[in-house]
Parts: structure tokens; C-alpha cells; sequence
């Protein structure tokens, strides 16, 4: 209820994402009521804070690995340096990761969502062939990290958003499905949203509701 402000910090492994950071940016506004910054400026504040820093920086000099305390705090100060200099009550990370997925019977089950990997067409010839056809798909997951001003983590989901790729006819035969085609499909992406984000719809119903009362 303390957030009016905040501002997407953007990630992808999947190319051509940005349409679904300016989606998320929409529904934050038009359906909690948060007014969300320019994502450009969080992109400069991030260019800024990355100038003379290095990898090595959160390396375990002593095993070669990712040292995650030392990757955290660099997230933290990251998030505290962004909301100062934007004056936000929030950072929302939003990472997009590619995955890979396996799909059985023409449907995939991933990180809480799932998804056909053909259109109808190609899943009736595959009925009527009899054809068993399993595998594995690329698809694009969302990471989310709601942040307050000093970096504190507030919240965070992690959901499945999409195949990226669907098969064509009847077999193993597949086309790339790029993000900006999924975000075609408006209704969809809209009850999406609505789930990753139903905690901040009910708060917002809520305070609607208290405000509404004599």
C-alpha cells in the first residue's frame, strides 16, 4: 500500500523483450495504480553503476565461483541507487530467462503455467495419426524481485511466460515463435499479467474498497 512509484530494471536472455516490459509497465499503471518511471532511466542508472566494475568483482577468488552474498549486496546497492536517483518507492527486476522445457502430448508444464506447443491443427493430425510426439522446447520464463528503496526484497515470483518455439504439421519439425508474436495474442497476455500480479490487484481492491467507505 506504500508503493505509488516504482521503476522496471529490465533483463533478457530472449531477444526482442522489451514489448513485455512495456506490457508490464501498463498493467502496473492502469490496473494497480502505480505510476511506473521511464524504464530508459533505470537502463542509464544500471550503465553508470556497471562502469568500472567487473565480474571478478563477485567471484569467490578461492573457488572460481559466483559469490552469491556478493552478487546480492551489488543487486541491493543497485536497487538503492536506482530508487534515489529516480525517487521511486519500488524496483522491480524483471528478468526474462530462456529455458528449456519438455512438453508430452503436445503440452508443456513449466514454472507454473502451461502451454500447448502446436495449434489445433497439428493436434488433431497428430490424435488421428496416433502419433506420440514428446520432446523439448525453448520457452521464456520471468523472474520478478520487488525491491524497497534501501534494497530490501519484497516480494518475488517466478513464472513461466511462453514457448518460444511451436510445431508445425504433424512430427519434430519446428518455427521459432519470438517474443512480439506472443504479445500479439492481447487477452492472453493480459490474464498473465493478472496472475503474476494478482497480490498487488487484491491490495489495490482493498484500499478502493477501505477508501469507499463512510
Amino acid at each position: 500500500g506504500r508503493i505509488k512509484k516504482a521503476i522496471i530494471l529490465p533483463s533478457s536472455d530472449v531477444p526482442d523483450a522489451e514489448g513485455l516490459f512495456d506490457a508490464m509497465a501498463n498493467f502496473l499503471e492502469t490496473r494497480v495504480g502505480w505510476y511506473v518511471a521511464p524504464r530508459m532511466l533505470a537502463e542509464e542508472v544500471r550503465n553508470r553503476f556497471d562502469k568500472g566494475r567487473s565480474t571478478m568483482d563477485v567471484i569467490n577468488a578461492e573457488t572460481g565461483e559466483v559469490d552469491l552474498a556478493r552478487y546480492l549486496q551489488a543487486r541491493r546497492e543497485l536497487a538503492r541507487k536506482l530508487a534515489s536517483e529516480t525517487r521511486v518507492d519500488a524496483v522491480l527486476e524483471a528478468h526474462v530467462e530462456q529455458v528449456k522445457v519438455t512438453f508430452r502430448r503436445q503440452m508443456a508444464v513449466w514454472d507454473g503455467v502451461r502451454e500447448a506447443v502446436a495449434g489445433k491443427s497439428s493436434r488433431a493430425l497428430s490424435f488421428f495419426a496416433l502419433i506420440p510426439v514428446e520432446g523439448q522446447v525453448p520457452a521464456a520464463t520471468v523472474v520478478l524481485k520487488l525491491r524497497d528503496p534501501e534494497g530490501k526484497l519484497l516480494w518475488s515470483q517466478r513464472r513461466g511466460f511462453a514457448v518460444l518455439a511451436l510445431q508445425q504439421g504433424v512430427g519434430n519439425t519446428f518455427r521459432e515463435r519470438p517474443i512480439p508474436e506472443v504479445l500479439q495474442d492481447t487477452p492472453s497476455v493480459e490474464k498473465w499479467l493478472e496472475m503474476v500480479f494478482a497480490a498487488f490487484l487484491q491490495t489495490e481492491k482493498g484500499e478502493r474498497d477501505a477508501a469507499a467507505k463512510p
